[in-house]
């Protein structure tokens, strides 16, 4: 009696001691792979627990070493205990079947179950096993400070670099992923892309370039310059002094015909607004905090020289955000990326590479590093001045110049092969 009696105490604890390993092994997923927005919003509402684990999260290094150690040292005493057990029934064989038993036990009771439900509840784990977790920290300090001083010495001969916990491409990954999900609608994951991308794109990608540039001589007669603005429907236009490069303000339309209309005796110099010059390599999220400490909708582009490139507004760079703003004075513009067929669009090659991809392809989009325009790109691949129909392959898409005046490129196609 005392031996059977004996034997289930064994079983007992050996019970115990798995079901406790099985807490170590769902906390370290649960901690792994939780949700730290989700924490931070619980921590808001209030919640302690939210909170501490926040705090766990923070020390993560000393505390995964702290759930390693307590799984591992567990383990061993599990199928020491199971060895003893078995060799005493078994003999000679008693070492082996042990080592099967408890290795396959140990597999599914305190790895794949425990970790599998730790994966999908990993928020609840977390709080509810966050003073078993602390608690275990606490138990196993002097092991953790020696484990992370070897750690330490490793990182260091290894020359280990300490990276960020997530990267600018890992968010976008995210939003797609999410997004693939329902959790984000279509327009409110292009928005967040759009505004990672602000940093990446400069305002040499998106201006007007001075081929296009609509602008007037400062000296020019007043009805000149009306005519100028009824017919383009601009609502500033770039002034200059004898040449393009001597840039002296800006003409706003407002002001023009406020003027106009009480007296049509007046110079164009006299109501110009103060002009903002700009490199084209500036990213045009520093260039957007420019207009507004500026109180300026629109900034000329100049070259090392001093020499004008092109103009960009305001409105070019919210338009990087939430794509094309169109109203009834843009209505013969068209638009910049047009679906034709399935897996083809044709392509205004003035706008930005990045913002072609974005649209048609955000996938590429998110490993594209390239800060052009459509043309200047396609100049740079062929590397001479095209003709009609000349192309390359960039990963799973064909570009083909279809449309050429003169020596600028006025059309491309964009074709997905696969």
């Amino acid at each position: 009696m005392n031996s059977v009696l004996a034997n289930v105490i064994v079983w007992i604890i050996i019970s115990v001691l798995i079901l406790i390993s099985s807490f170590f092994s769902a906390s370290e997923t649960a901690l792994s792979s939780c949700n730290k927005i989700r924490l931070k919003k619980l921590m808001s509402d209030g919640n302690k627990r939210a909170k501490m684990v926040l705090n766990l999260n923070e020390q993560y290094g000393k505390v995964l070493t702290a759930l390693l150690i307590g799984n591992t040292v567990l383990n061993i005493v599990i199928s020491t205990i199971g060895a003893v057990i078995f060799t005493h029934y078994f003999e000679t064989f008693g070492a082996g079947i042990s080592t099967i038993f408890f290795t396959i036990v140990l597999l599914i009771f305190a790895e794949i179950i425990p970790k599998t439900y730790a994966n999908s509840k990993a928020e609840t784990i977390c709080m509810r096993n966050a003073y078993f977790i602390h608690f275990s920290t606490i138990l196993f300090t002097p092991l953790i400070f020696m484990f992370n001083g070897i750690r330490e010495i490793v990182n260091k001969f290894s020359k280990i670099e300490e990276k960020p916990e997530i990267t600018e491409q890992e968010i976008k990954f995210m939003l797609e992923d999410i997004k693939g999900q329902g959790v984000l609608e279509e327009s409110e994951g292009k928005l967040a892309r759009s505004a990672l991308d602000l940093d990446e794109i400069v305002a040499g990608e998106v201006m007007t370039p001075r081929v296009d540039l609509v602008s007037v001589d400062v000296n020019e007669t007043v009805e000149e310059v009306k005519n100028l603005f009824l017919k383009e429907k601009y609502s500033k236009i770039p002034v200059y002094e004898k040449n393009i490069d001597n840039i002296v303000g800006i003409l706003n339309e407002k002001d023009f015909f406020e003027e106009y209309i009480v007296s049509k005796e007046f110079k164009i110099k006299d109501i110009l607004g103060k002009a903002l010059f700009i490199p084209p390599n500036i990213n045009i999220f520093k260039l957007m905090s420019k207009f507004q400490k500026s109180n300026s909708h629109m900034a000329v582009v100049v070259d090392q020289y001093g020499g004008v490139e092109g103009i960009i507004t305001f409105e070019d760079v919210i338009e990087q955000l939430v794509g094309s703003i169109y109203d009834e004075k843009d209505a013969d513009k068209g638009e910049d990326v047009i679906f034709l067929d399935k897996n083809k669009w044709k392509v205004n090659p003035d706008i930005s590479v990045n913002v072609m991809f974005r649209e048609i392809s955000a996938e590429t989009a998110i490993n594209l590093k390239q800060n052009s325009t459509v043309g200047g790109w396609i100049l740079e691949k062929l590397a001479k001045l095209p003709k009609n129909g000349d192309n390359f392959i960039y990963n799973d898409f064909k570009i083909t110049v279809t449309k050429m005046q003169e020596n600028r490129i006025m059309e491309v196609l964009v074709e997905k092969l696969n």
